[in-house]
């Protein structure tokens, strides 16, 4: 379902590796979670305009002049969001330079915003669509971190590999049970039509519910037992820190 044609080391730091990858991503009609992955040619950060290339496939316009793809980005307290003209859109409404563009949701002007390696955010499809993203593979040494905020996090796996949520690994600030047995710190992965959630257990929490093996571990919502679930290459997920921020740490 989706290829990565490159595979270089990676590092808590974002540089450039001078190798260029691509995605080709099938898009489910209705809401997908995916992720920024690359970097230009050259080493810099994506704007959205330079980050999904469709293949001819995602719907524009409607005939009512409605956007049937759509793009949310995540700000920290809500979304802003962008909306696809197709190949003939810009030249249908006599501004054929924004033909296969992003634009901003009241159509003003064209999309201007950085798809960061690391974020995630929705793509919104009235049917289904092949997308194409395309770029130069960061490379540094060690594992890839992505910043965590005080709250909600709409973040990504940026390796060029699947990785298992029992390799995605908060940091120290990130807290496990509260004193009621409550999780403070939570991932919630998207199925594609809803979520699954997962709790982290910090250091000592395992020990503490006397199932040392689960120090450091994610586990399921119920707490009834280790989670086990991939994250795909260029797949984003939910991560929520109520009372802290930190990073989260991508081992390979």
């Amino acid at each position: 379902m989706r290829r990565f044609d490159a595979a270089p080391a990676w590092g808590a730091e974002v540089v450039s590796s001078n190798i260029v990858g691509y995605q080709k991503v099938n898009l489910r009609a209705g809401f997908n979670l995916v992720a920024s992955q690359f970097l230009l040619v050259g080493g810099e950060t994506k704007d959205i305009q330079d980050y999904v290339e469709a293949d001819n496939t995602m719907p524009g316009l409607d005939e009512n002049g409605s956007f049937q793809t759509t793009m949310r980005v995540w700000t920290g307290t809500g979304y802003s969001t962008y909306g696809w003209l197709n190949a003939t859109d810009g030249t249908a409404n006599e501004v054929p330079e924004w033909n296969s563009k992003w634009v901003l949701e009241d159509s003003s002007d064209l999309a201007d915003v950085d798809m960061n390696v690391g974020d995630g955010y929705w793509v919104i499809c009235s049917e289904a669509a092949t997308a194409t993203f395309a770029g130069e593979v960061p490379s540094t040494d060690g594992n890839p971190s992505v910043s965590v905020s005080q709250g909600f996090n709409l973040i990504a796996n940026p390796l060029p590999a699947d990785i298992n949520i029992q390799n995605i690994q908060p940091s120290a600030s990130l807290l496990g049970l509260d004193e009621n047995g409550s999780f403070q710190t939570t991932m919630r992965v998207w199925t594609g039509t809803g979520y699954s959630t997962y709790g982290w257990l910090d250091a000592d929490d395992g020990t503490a519910n006397e199932v040392p093996e689960w120090n450091s571990k994610w586990v399921l919502e119920d707490s009834s037992d280790l989670a086990n679930v991939t994250v795909g290459i260029g797949e984003g997920f939910w991560l929520i820190s109520p009372s802290a921020s930190g990073s989260v740490s991508f081992i390979k």
